[in-house]
């Protein structure tokens, strides 16, 4: 039976079903906190050289959003971009960790704060006073679909996209990872969720490294494509939405991060940023600075039980190239 609250919300009597109030409470918590505090309060103002009033501070943390999909090494990477620009800051999703907790995240700020964008900017006031010593601040968008095209979310690109024209500017790095290789890390988890394994996102030991490594997976390759195709053009239409708005961004992938000798994708982040060690940064400046183990192979041959009937299956199709 549909069961009704009565809800004394922000002063103003709404009357809400279950799934509806659930869904309305987890976007206040998100825009507000768990404390009941605005996280999108600003007390100091600044006024840039083309007198915008803005509570940012020009002088105060780099301010940048790490914009992917889930599995695609967004955790590691924000605490390594912390760590090399002098403070690690928590790795916060912010906009929603699903599409549907996304789509709740807009529809509250939309009914809420408008399409303006500014509860963005408000965002990244509170940060730079949170943490004043940090070499960036910010947080996790994951850019999913139907609510990246929300008013909300592109008034706040829209916003971004102003910002960059005076000082301090919000810098997007769009992160994206290999397709198929996001797809098996999405297998793995969920398969050992179901089955109540304890396999954790991230690894800080060798002993939960090696649950991660020496078990294979059978990747189900009845809708294989399917996924493949969706997450390819997810990934230009983020691009197309970022430059048709006049975003500034950098695009980096995983790989170029994680699977090579060379950092210089790590160099090119910096450089974009204006802060860190854009030059003389070496593998193992990174390697030391990672709180995080590796947990996936080299090698699709040592993570799939069912290797060859994914490489038949993707074998003549635009997707071959993702075999490694």
């Amino acid at each position: 039976m549909k069961c009704l609250y009565i809800a004394l919300v922000f002063g103003s009597l709404i009357i809400l079903s279950c799934v509806e109030l659930f869904h309305f409470l987890h976007a206040a918590e998100t825009i507000y906190g768990s404390q009941g505090r605005i996280n999108a309060t600003a007390s100091s103002l600044f006024v840039d050289d083309e007198n915008v009033t803005s509570c940012l501070d020009p002088e105060g943390p780099k301010l940048i959003i790490l914009m992917s999909l889930g599995r695609s090494g967004s955790g590691s990477t924000w605490q390594l971009i912390g760590a090399l620009t002098g403070e690690e800051t928590p790795s916060e999703e912010w906009t929603g960790s699903n599409s549907n907790k996304s789509m709740d995240f807009f529809e509250y700020v939309a009914e809420n704060y408008g399409t303006d964008g500014e509860v963005f900017v408000e965002k990244f006031c509170r940060l730079q006073r949170e943490y004043p010593n940090a070499g960036v601040v910010g947080f996790k968008w994951k850019p999913f679909g139907s609510s990246f095209r929300h008013p909300a979310s592109i008034g706040a690109l829209k916003r971004i996209s102003q910002q960059a024209k005076v000082n301090p500017p919000i810098q997007i790095i769009h992160m994206t990872r290999n397709p198929l290789d996001v797809l098996i890390s999405q297998h793995k988890h969920n398969t050992a969720k179901a089955s109540h394994e304890k396999l954790r996102a991230h690894c800080h030991e060798q002993e939960c490294q090696k649950a991660h490594l020496e078990k294979k997976w059978t990747l189900p390759t009845q809708h294989l494509i399917h996924p493949l195709e969706r997450m390819k053009n997810d990934t230009q239409m983020v691009d197309n939405t970022l430059n048709s708005i006049g975003v500034p961004f950098i695009e980096v992938t995983y790989e170029r991060l994680y699977n090579t000798d060379d950092p210089k994708e790590w160099r090119r982040i910096f450089e974009f940023l204006g802060v860190g060690p854009s030059k003389n940064l070496s593998r193992q400046d990174v390697d030391q600075a990672s709180a995080h183990l590796s947990t996936s192979h080299n090698s699709h041959k040592d993570t799939l039980e069912n290797y060859e009937n994914v490489r038949d299956l993707l074998t003549g199709t635009e997707f071959e190239e993702l075999l490694h």
